[in-house]
């Protein structure tokens, strides 16, 4: 098996790419790396590797397997189509995106749906492709409410530039000659058995800040919900979609299913992995103002940019109108031996790992073996 990741530096996209260095079946994985201003591809998979081993065992690790490919998706260089045209390719895990909530709608394009159309071109060119495994976000869905599911139509509103250019992005996917899967993950949070994180955003944002003790009283709903997902079983459900055609040009949500855990439980397990007191709680009332624009101009410039991660993130944890189905999926994973985690067979976990590793900072003194 031959294989191309796009953004391998990213949380899905690393994960991914270190279950296939793992992987027997693996023999060649192309990882694309789009160089940056002040680091090449290759000081980035340098800097990827060392991270790793701050946490796991990688001595058996093959990272020989491995080939860096330097390219942005957003030029046309025969070198590396012709390198990737050659190379027998079975799969294309396009991983590769602009995750910031708060981006204007012509940069998240460039990064969402530019990219992506380049993507699909390149991967149009692959001779021996059997499947373009595309990671869109089940929040396309935008200010959609009720039950959600992955062939619900008529998306009026959305959220934020990242949940419309991921949804055009989609469009560009299922219009394509592509044999397609794609992939809608909710909010991405741990590995449900190790712990294991890989960057602290979105949810793990707003707890950084109460476990620090910036945040007085939570800003939730007491009843708001947050649908979240481990990493381990995007990884899983990602390498099994590959292997049978009941998945070829199908949409699937990687959520918790209904109820998902509610962001007060969420945040209790936080405070608890912590050892801090019970979270209060602010008045219902108080969120919207908490994270409206006219509340932002009162706040000092020094923590404005704190509450304006706040502003994007907390509705993702106080949604009482929406649940996404998981309906698809579930069925999809009959007889595979994979499994939807449950958040209560998994809480323990979720904040194990940022506290044991100070946020990722401090190396782990006891390696995980995977």
């Amino acid at each position: 098996m031959n294989i191309v990741i796009s953004g391998v530096c990213g949380l899905i996209g690393s994960e991914l790419l270190r279950h296939y260095i793992k992987s027997d079946s693996c023999k060649n994985i192309y990882a694309v790396l789009r160089p940056c201003s002040d680091i090449s591809s290759d000081q980035r998979w340098e800097k990827l590797k060392t991270w790793w081993s701050k946490f796991f065992d990688t001595s058996t690790y093959n990272y020989s397997k491995v080939h860096i490919v330097s390219y942005d998706f957003l030029s046309s260089r025969s070198d590396i189509e012709d390198l990737l045209i050659n190379a027998g390719i079975d799969y294309f895990f396009h991983c590769a995106a602009l995750t910031n909530l708060n981006l204007e709608y012509s940069e998240a394009r460039v990064g969402n749906v530019t990219t992506t159309e380049y993507a699909i071109s390149l991967a149009e060119k692959l001779p021996d492709l059997k499947r373009f495994v595309f990671f869109s976000t089940a929040f396309v869905s935008g200010t959609k409410t009720g039950t959600i599911r992955e062939d619900d139509k008529n998306i009026l509103k959305y959220n934020n530039s990242y949940e419309r250019t991921k949804y055009e992005a989609e469009l560009l996917v299922k219009a394509s000659s592509l044999p397609y899967t794609i992939l809608r993950p909710t909010i991405v949070v741990a590995d449900s058995n190790t712990g294991y994180i890989k960057g602290t955003k979105v949810i793990y944002a707003i707890f950084k800040l109460w476990t620090t003790g910036f945040l007085k009283k939570a800003p939730l709903n007491k009843k708001g919900y947050g649908d979240i997902i481990p990493i381990d079983f995007i990884v899983k459900v990602s390498s099994y979609v590959v292997t049978t055609d009941k998945s070829l040009g199908q949409t699937y949500h990687l959520s918790s299913g209904y109820p998902p855990p509610r962001g007060m439980d969420i945040f209790r397990v936080a405070t608890s992995t912590f050892n801090m007191p019970k979270p209060r709680i602010a008045p219902s009332w108080i969120v919207p103002i908490f994270v409206s624009n006219w509340f932002l101009h009162f706040v000092p410039s020094t923590l404005r940019s704190i509450i304006e991660q706040l502003k994007f993130f907390l509705p993702y944890l106080n949604s009482t109108k929406r649940f996404y189905s998981n309906d698809k999926i579930v069925s999809l994973l009959e007889g595979s031996g994979i499994k939807v985690p449950q958040f209560e067979e998994y809480k323990t976990n979720l904040f194990k790992f940022v506290k044991d590793t100070f946020w990722g900072k401090k190396a782990l003194e006891n390696k995980i073996f995977d």
